[in-house]
This record gives structure tokens, C-alpha cells and sequence, in this order.
């Protein structure tokens, strides 16, 4: 059974906390705020809208409901499909729940099959590939309100986002797929943005060699092509 999920978390970090999740199994949503041990920080409450006023009074994740119903659907026979699983599998684990089910990461399969895109982020997939145009039929029949990076919403784009990978590839590849790392094309951060590292590794490895020193948490489809860049 497919189970689509989406989370938001009280921070960047590694560290930071779940204040917020959704899934969807089969006709049913299930979504829940929570509230973490630490603050909400203002990085990312501009982003989700989700202030420490609004789960003064929610419990943290391991000991909510919506925890309790995730946990009953934690099986090898299930699939978990996320955006970003990466990320989202380090906070449900650090929050005392370890999937034991296959993964389909959304977003590594989008970086996979749909080469150069100007980002890959969630909400401009939602509009590349014209998700918005079945969106609303989605809501409504979940009674949800759309609103971009609130976890109830996105969860619908992540569902909607991987029916239309499944018009590219089948669910068997697009889980080999998701544990395969990405060799990224171009630079989405620092002095070389928007160059192809390809041509940047040519005229200054030493900055690739730098960032595979120095960079702090770095995921690991950066450091797979940099280490892919340094051994041509």
C-alpha cells in the first residue's frame, strides 16, 4: 500500500523537530500540528506560517495520535513516498519511528528523470508539470484548503507529483530510483550559482575539493558528485 507523507519541521537542522504532519492512506488524510521541545525558529515559520502560539497546547510527535496511527502502518508491505525523503526519514527516525517499508523519494526521481530543471522544489513542480490543474478536485475531496508549505496541502502535491512520474517510470524503478544519489548538473548556492559543475571541476577543482572539506551537513547527493568531479 502506497502511504504519502509530508512533514514540517521547527528548523533546518538535523536537530530541529516535527511540528507538523500529514499522510494519506488510501481515501483518508490524516494530518495533525505538533509541538516540538524546542522553539519554532523564524527561518522557517515565514515559510510554513506555523507559529509557537499554535501548538502551545499540541503534544510532541511520539506521543500524538497522528504518531500512533503512522506507526500501525509501519510494514514491509507498505511504500512511503515523500518529497525529500532524505530529510524526512532523518526526522521520523530521530522522533522513535524507523520506517520498515520501501521509500519512494519524489523529488531524487524527479532530479533522475526530468534533467535541468530550473528547481526542484515542491511548489515549482506543482506548476512545471501542471499538478495545480487536478489540485482543487484533490482538496475538496479531502477538505482541505490549499496553501503552500502547509503539510495537509503538500501532501496532495506529493500525490499528485508521483502519479505523474508514474507516467514515466514504473513504481518497482522509481524506487531504485530513490536510493540512487543524483549527479547534479549545475551549482544552486555559492560563487559558481548556476554554472555546470561539470565546467567549474575543469577550471577549479580546488573549490570542489573546499566544499567537500568545509561544508557543514552536506546531503549526500552534493557529496556524491563532488566526489564524482574529483576522481575524473
Amino acid at each position: 500500500m502506497l502511504i504519502f507523507l509530508d512533514l514540517e519541521t521547527s528548523g533546518v537542522q538535523s536537530s530541529d523537530e516535527i511540528c507538523a504532519l500529514s499522510f494519506i492512506e488510501n481515501q483518508n488524510l490524516y494530518s495533525s500540528l505538533l509541538k516540538p521541545s524546542q522553539k519554532l525558529k523564524p527561518i522557517v515559520m515565514q515559510i510554513h506560517n506555523i507559529t509557537n502560539e499554535m501548538i502551545q497546547d499540541k503534544v510532541i510527535f511520539r506521543k500524538s495520535e497522528i504518531f500512533t496511527q503512522l506507526s500501525a502502518l509501519n510494514s514491509k508491505d507498505n511504500i512511503l513516498v515523500m518529497h525529500n525523503a532524505n530529510f524526512n526519514m532523518l526526522m521520523l527516525d530521530s522522533s522513535g519511528l524507523t520506517w520498515q517499508g520501501e521509500v519512494i523519494d519524489t523529488l531524487r526521481c524527479t532530479q533522475h528523470l526530468v534533467e535541468d530543471c530550473e528547481t526542484y522544489s515542491l511548489q515549482f513542480l506543482r506548476y512545471e508539470f501542471g499538478l495545480y490543474k487536478e489540485e482543487v478536485v484533490r482538496a475538496e475531496q479531502f477538505q482541505v484548503r490549499l496553501h503552500a508549505h502547509h503539510s495537509n496541502s503538500d501532501v496532495i502535491h506529493v500525490s499528485l507529483l508521483f502519479e505523474y512520474l508514474l507516467e514515466l517510470e514504473n513504481e518497482k524503478k522509481l524506487i531504485e530510483l530513490s536510493s540512487t544519489p543524483v549527479l547534479y548538473k549545475r551549482f544552486t548556492f555559492g560563487k559558481y550559482k548556476d554554472m555546470y559543475i561539470e565546467e567549474v571541476a575543469m577550471m577549479d577543482l580546488s573549490y570542489l575539493a573546499w566544499m567537500r572539506e568545509n561544508l557543514e551537513e552536506i546531503d549526500e547527493d552534493m557529496l556524491y558528485t563532488l566526489e564524482y568531479y574529483l576522481k575524473q
